[in-house]
Order: C-alpha cells, then sequence, then structure tokens
C-alpha cells in the first residue's frame, strides 16, 4: 500500500482511481471540474516550445550568415564592384526571413514562451546586416559616382604641388610594401566577424550587453597617430620642394627625406599608442576586469591598420621636379581608405560581439554550516 500513492501522483491519478482501474474522462477530475495537468506534462511542454523556437532561431541566423556572405560578395569587400541590384535583392531576402521570425515568435508567445532573447538575437542581426548592407552601399556610391565628380577637379595648390583625388584601385595601381596584406585581410576577418557573430547570437541572453565604446574609442589614438604621420611626410615635402624656375635634380634626396620623416613620425607615434596599451592593461589589473581587455587589443590592432599604412592613401609624388616647371601631385587615394575603413570596421565588429561573450562572474560559494 505504501506505493500506491507515489505511483498514482505519477500517473495523474488517485489512489482510488488506480485500484479501480478507471480513470476520469481526459481533461476532468473526479468532480466533473477541469483537471490541471500535472508539472511534468508542463515542464515537457515548455521545453518542447524552448526548444522549437532555438530552431526558428537557428534558422534565421543562418539566413544572416548566407547573406551577410552574398552581402559582402557582392561588393568591394572582395575587390569586386557588383550592381546594386544584388545588395537590393540581399535586403529583400533578408527582410522575408525577419519577418517570418518576427511571426513564429508571436505564435509562441501566445502560447506562454518568453521570447525576449529571440527577438533580442533578431535585433542584433537587423544591425549587423543593415551596417554591412550601407556600408556596400556607400561604397558603391563613392566609387560610382562621387569619386567621378571629384577626380576631374584640384581641391587645392601648394606652390608645386597639386592636391588631387583619386579612385585607386588598391588593388592595382598602389605600390605600397604593405599591399598584399592590406587588400587580402578583408577576406579572413569578414570570415572571422561571421563567426563570432554567430556564436555571440547561439550565447545570447538577457544579460548580454554590448559596448561600443570600449570598441570605438581606442581609434581615436591611431587616427590622430596616422594623421601626424602624414602631417610630417607633407612637410618634409614642403621643405625640400624647389621654387618655379629652379630645376631639381636630386630627386632621389627628396623621396628619401619624405620616407625618413613617415619613419620618424611612425616610431614616435607607434611609441606612444604602445604604452596607451599598457595603460589599458594596468587600468584592467587594478580595476579586476572593469576595463574591457578588447579596448586594448583593438587599440593595437588599429594601429597596425592605420600607421604604417599612410603612404596607401596618401601619395606625395616627386620625380617631376626635375624641369624647372613641372609638377607634382599629392593624391588622396579613394581605394586606400576605403580598404582601411574596412579592415577598421570588421576589426571593431569583431571586437564587439567578442567582448558579449565575457565570462559571467561565479557565484560566491555558500559558508559551510
Amino acid at each position: 500500500m505504501t506505493l500506491l500513492p507515489p505511483l498514482a501522483a505519477i500517473l495523474g491519478l488517485t489512489v482510488d482511481e488506480l485500484l479501480a482501474g478507471e480513470a476520469p474522462p481526459a481533461g476532468e477530475s473526479e468532480s466533473g471540474a477541469p483537471a490541471e495537468p500535472p508539472p511534468e506534462a508542463r515542464l515537457a511542454s515548455q521545453a518542447y516550445l524552448a526548444d522549437r523556437l532555438g530552431s526558428v532561431d537557428d534558422k534565421l541566423l543562418l539566413a544572416a550568415v548566407l547573406l551577410l556572405l552574398a552581402a559582402a560578395y557582392y561588393g568591394s569587400l572582395f575587390g569586386q564592384m557588383s550592381a546594386l541590384h544584388n545588395l537590393v535583392i540581399g535586403m529583400v531576402a533578408y527582410i522575408t526571413c525577419r519577418v517570418w521570425h518576427g511571426k513564429q515568435c508571436d505564435r509562441f508567445a501566445v502560447l506562454g514562451l518568453d521570447t525576449t532573447v529571440s527577438r533580442r538575437r533578431a535585433r542584433t542581426a537587423d544591425r549587423l546586416f543593415g551596417i554591412v548592407w550601407a556600408v556596400k552601399l556607400l561604397l558603391w556610391w563613392v566609387f560610382n559616382w562621387l569619386a567621378w565628380l571629384l577626380s576631374a577637379n584640384e581641391l587645392g595648390l601648394i606652390v608645386r604641388y597639386r592636391i588631387i583625388i583619386s579612385i585607386g584601385n588598391v588593388n592595382v595601381d598602389s605600390h605600397h610594401p604593405w599591399l598584399l596584406f592590406y587588400s587580402m585581410a578583408t577576406v579572413p576577418l569578414l570570415l572571422a566577424l561571421t563567426a563570432v557573430f554567430a556564436f555571440s547570437y547561439r550565447r545570447m541572453e538577457r544579460e548580454t550587453r554590448f559596448r561600443p565604446l570600449a570598441v570605438g574609442l581606442p581609434l581615436l589614438p591611431a587616427l590622430l597617430g596616422a594623421g601626424a604621420v602624414g602631417w610630417h611626410r607633407l612637410q618634409a615635402a614642403l621643405a625640400i620642394m624647389p621654387d618655379y624656375g629652379e630645376e631639381f635634380t636630386d630627386q632621389d634626396a627628396l623621396g628619401q627625406a619624405i620616407a625618413d620623416a613617415g619613419q620618424a613620425a611612425l616610431t614616435a607615434a607607434a611609441a606612444v599608442l604602445l604604452v596607451l596599451t599598457a595603460v589599458l592593461l594596468i587600468l584592467r589589473r587594478v580595476t579586476h576586469g572593469r576595463m574591457p581587455l578588447v579596448s586594448a587589443a583593438l587599440l593595437a590592432a588599429y594601429a597596425v591598420i592605420w600607421l604604417p599604412s599612410v603612404a596607401l592613401w596618401m601619395d606625395i609624388g616627386y620625380e617631376n621636379f626635375s624641369s624647372p616647371y613641372g609638377t607634382e601631385e599629392i593624391t588622396i587615394q579613394l581605394g586606400g581608405l576605403a580598404t582601411l575603413l574596412v579592415l577598421t570596421a570588421l576589426c571593431a565588429g569583431i571586437g564587439l560581439f567578442a567582448d558579449s561573450l565575457r565570462r559571467k562572474p561565479r557565484p560566491s560559494a555558500a559558508p559551510a554550516p
């Protein structure tokens, strides 16, 4: 007899019903009122619905990853400028998937399931896809319209230097020694961004936080350092530049002076950024992890991208000064700038999603009685 009560509880019956071998009609108790489902059944139902909702989230993730890679392929990230309609088709496809996901979340919410995390995952995918699509559209507009308008006009004239803007296909026209690295690094960085985004998407919870300031602020010192390097190269060129009517035969000396000035400024800027990186790491140690590690890592990455690459986007000529009235050009290469900006955006995205994966604090152990 002692086994009957627990056995009846497991089966959702009373002891009398178990002994009689009969159960009340489905959905009713002995009094005729609707019967409450057992807790195990409710838990199993919620677990099943949560699993189905997770499957819906995974389908949206798959669609977002495929369309992100497609949007990058039909653009300049892989060195190709494709037609605008390819990007529009990708956007329409993503919006279709996004509407389907929203409808599925509404249906699960009606069944009593909490869809907060799923909706937040979708909003994160929306922002990432929107940023990538906007960057593609901006590059398409710059290279197909703005560059052609500006390339026909001089921005200014400094004695014998003409300042112009060039489209500057970074894969063909540039002779920068780091050209191969800069032109090919976009592909592995894009794949890394996609992987980190997918991992962050799957592990997202209510407490997950994104810190864009920790990703964006380290860019400012790197840009200031790159500007200082470019300024010193320009000042060196203007200091040795001959006046109109003067013949300048030692062009190699001018080129070497520009390179030396840039190298000296590069060394100083790298030293300053190295000190800033060390300061950030010390602050992280002192504040017990409150200072995000991603800020120090991205400061180093931004420095590698921007400091050695000034010649990639600002070309200073000097060969035509052999003629007494010859002029030279200071060329702003839009292709080089676009490549550096894309590399920067990819590193920032990787850092943003990687920072959201930071470990949760371990719960403190309960004191022993």
